[in-house]
């Protein structure tokens, strides 16, 4: 009931930081209660989920910086123009 809807991810990561000592408020000496166990696999969820929001932004972010475009100031005009007629176009059929 302690760990109930959390990930498998959260479960692994939390009990091995368990297992590694790095949890401060279990000392090592016994198997740690469910209270423990329970606060940290939702923080290793919450991190785990953080993280991957984190690493999609910076996807996301390279992504369109690898998809910009340096126009020169002769296409950029010609293609302002275009964008113009276009919208002219469309407001037409409305």
């Amino acid at each position: 009931m302690a760990i109930e809807g959390c990930t498998i991810h959260g479960l692994r990561n939390g009990i091995r930081r368990i297992i590694r000592g790095e949890v401060e408020e279990h000392n090592g000496k016994f198997v740690p209660s469910t209270a423990i166990l329970a606060r940290v696999v939702a923080y290793e969820d919450r991190r785990l989920r953080l993280q991957a929001s984190h690493d999609g932004r910076k996807r996301l972010e390279r992504d369109r910086a690898d998809n910009v475009v340096e126009l020169d100031p002769e296409t950029r005009a010609r293609r302002l123009e275009q964008l113009k007629e276009l919208t002219a176009k469309l407001r037409s059929f409305s």
